[in-house]
C-alpha cells in the first residue's frame, strides 16, 4: 500500500486491460480546468509511506517518485518504510543463492530519497545497504505493550522471554532497558535455538534458566512472525521450564499469511493476546479478538 503523506493529493490505482498499472496522482479538490488544487512548486518536503503488501507495489513506488521529480525536479522525497522486505536474504551461502535485499535496496537507492526510515529492520544489514536511513527502534510500540498487560494484572511479576541470544542483545539496548526498569520488569530469558539455513525449519529449541527466579506471566518479544513456529517452539520451552502464567505476544510485524498456518492458530490459542504493529496490513484479521494493532506513524 503506497500513501502520499500530503493533505490534497492521493493516489488512485486501477488496471488496464492488459493488466499494467494506471496511476493517477489527483488533487483534492480539481479547480474547474481540471488542474490541480495544489500548486506543487510550493511543497518543499514530500512524504511517502509504503505498507508492504506485495512486491509489485515497488514498480507502483517508482513511477509516484519519477512523477514528483518530473514536476519538481527540487522537490525533497522522503520514505517512510516501516517493514523492508527481503531481509530474510541477508547473505547468500551458495553461488545459486540471489541477494535478493542487496538488489533491492539497489533499487530503493536509485530514487534518491532525501532520508529513508524503517522500523526494527529484521537484519543490520539493510539499514547498512539504504542510503541516508534512519533507524526506529520499536520502544514505544514496546513499552505500551508491557503498559497493558501490567494494567491487566496488577501485582503479578512479568518475565521477557526473547526467541534467541541475538534478539535478546539487540532489544536489550539502554533506551528500552531503562524503560524496563521503570515499569518493574527485570527478569530476561531467551531460548537457544538451531534452525536448517535452508529449510528455516527449527531443529532444536530450549529455554536458557540462568539466573531464573519466579516467571509469573510471560511476554515473548520478536521482530516478525510469518508462521508462528518460532513463537510455538517458545511456548512449548515454557511448559519445560514449568512456566504457568499468562503468555503475551509481540511482535513488531505480523504476516498476514500467518493466520493460515496451524502452528500460529495453535499459538492463538494458548496466548491471551498477540500484540503488533500497523506496518503490515492484514485486512480481514485486523478484528482478531486476541489481536492489539498499536499504529505506526
Amino acid at each position: 500500500m503506497i500513501l502520499i503523506e500530503q493533505k490534497g493529493l492521493s493516489l488512485v490505482l486501477s488496471k488496464f486491460s492488459d493488466g499494467t498499472q494506471k496511476v493517477e496522482i489527483q488533487g483534492e479538490p480539481l479547480d474547474e480546468t481540471g488542474r490541480f488544487g495544489l500548486d506543487l512548486k510550493e511543497l518543499e518536503h514530500l512524504t511517502i509511506t509504503w505498507r508492504f503488501e506485495n512486491e509489485s507495489e515497488i514498480l507502483t513506488l517508482l513511477y509516484v517518485v519519477n512523477w514528483f521529480r518530473d514536476h519538481h525536479s527540487q522537490l525533497k522525497i522522503s520514505l517512510n518504510l516501516p517493514y523492508v522486505p527481503y531481509a530474510r536474504m541477508d547473505r547468500v551461502e551458495e553461488k545459486s543463492d540471489v541477494f535478493t535485499l542487496k538488489y533491492f535496496t539497489n533499487l530503493i537507492n536509485s530514487m534518491n530519497f532525501e532520508s529513508v526510515f524503517i522500523l526494527d529492520p529484521h537484519s543490520r544489514v539493510s539499514a547498512a545497504l539504504i542510503d541516508r536511513v534512519i533507524v526506529e527502534e520499536p520502544i514505544d510500540y514496546i513499552t505500551s505493550a508491557i503498559e497493558k498487560i501490567l494494567r491487566d494484572n496488577r501485582g503479578t511479576k512479568l518475565t521477557v522471554l526473547f526467541p534467541d541470544r541475538g534478539s535478546y542483545e539487540r532489544y536489550l539496548s539502554p533506551k528500552l532497558r531503562e524503560r524496563f526498569e521503570a515499569l518493574g520488569v527485570n527478569q530476561f530469558l531467551y531460548g537457544e535455538k538451531v534452525r536448517d539455513w535452508k529449510t528455516s525449519n527449527i531443529q532444536n529449541f530450549s529455554i536458557n534458566t540462568r539466573g531464573l527466579c519466579e516467571i509469573g506471566n510471560v511476554l515473548i518479544i520478536d521482530d516478525i512472525i510469518t508462521t508462528g513456529g518460532t513463537i510455538e517452539e517458545c511456548v512449548k520451552a515454557l511448559d519445560d521450564i514449568n512456566a504457568t502464567g499468562k503468555v503475551y505476544i509481540y511482535a513488531t510485524f505480523l504476516e498476514k499469511g500467518a493466520f493460515n498456518n496451524p502452528k500460529f492458530q495453535w499459538v492463538l490459542d494458548q496466548c491471551e493476546n498477540v500484540i503488533t504493529t500497523s506496518a503490515l496490513p492484514l485486512g480481514e484479521y485486523e478484528n482478531h479478538p486476541k489481536l492489539i494493532s498499536e499504529t505506526v506513524y
